[in-house]
């Protein structure tokens, strides 16, 4: 014969019921030791019925998982066709709400308020491509003409040297003033210069003129005799 979960707790209600007995302090020492036998039966059932009841709890999930119905997915449940119809016409009357609470036309509204108060700046015509663009001369060099080639610099000076073919040593004089005491004092410079056909003599005035580098210390040319040495 099987026991039902209704006998079983009737079960441990008296067995608490008996525990509780033994437990209450007995008159005297005979009913005491009485009680105390008749009790340690009970004690015993008590935890036998604890250890039945902690195993019908651990079954007891699965038995009811087992005797549940299967309930259907709220995805498969079919809406009823008026509520199906109604959906669409109350989801288009709802406003939209965009994250911070404002509906989406009074957004657009505020982005084209502030589009229209911000003032953009003028733009710059393109430039015209018709004619090129002439790189503008530095400050104290004069412009030159098409074909025209760059002035070149030119110095007037004494010969002192003729000893090598095709060179002379032109010694060319001016003045600088002192950086302190601001007299003017003569200085000296001396020039290596090219002389074709060493036509140039020691004591000759000559105009030479710059030009590309000839050789290691060579970089003028003698253009012109200005005045032949004296000879006494």
């Amino acid at each position: 014969m099987s026991r039902t979960p209704k006998d079983t707790q009737d079960d441990a209600e008296q067995v608490e019921q008996q525990v509780d007995a033994a437990d209450a302090a007995p008159e005297d020492a005979a009913a005491e030791a009485d009680i105390e036998a008749a009790a340690k039966p009970a004690r015993a059932r008590r935890t036998t019925t604890r250890t039945r009841k902690a195993a019908t709890a651990d079954e007891a999930p699965g038995d009811e998982a087992e005797e549940q119905p299967e309930q259907p997915a709220a995805s498969a449940v079919a809406e009823p066709p008026e509520l199906a119809k109604d959906q669409p016409a109350a989801a288009s009357a709802a406003p939209l709400v965009v994250e911070d609470g404002v509906p989406p036309e009074a957004a657009a509204e505020a982005a084209e308020g502030a589009e229209a108060e911000i003032e953009l700046p003028p733009t710059l015509p393109a430039p015209t491509l018709s004619a090129p663009v002439q790189p503008q001369a530095k400050p104290g060099k004069a412009e030159l003409r098409p074909g025209q080639q760059p002035r070149r610099q030119m110095k007037v000076g004494r010969v002192v040297s003729d000893k090598m073919d095709k060179t002379v040593i032109v010694a060319v004089e001016y003045t600088r003033a002192h950086r302190l005491y601001k007299k003017p004092m003569k200085r000296t410079s001396k020039f290596a210069a090219h002389d074709e056909r060493n036509e140039c003599h020691i004591g000759d005035v000559v105009r030479i003129e710059e030009t590309r580098p000839l050789s290691k210390t060579k970089r003028w040319i003698v253009r012109e005799v200005v005045q032949r040495r004296v000879v006494a």
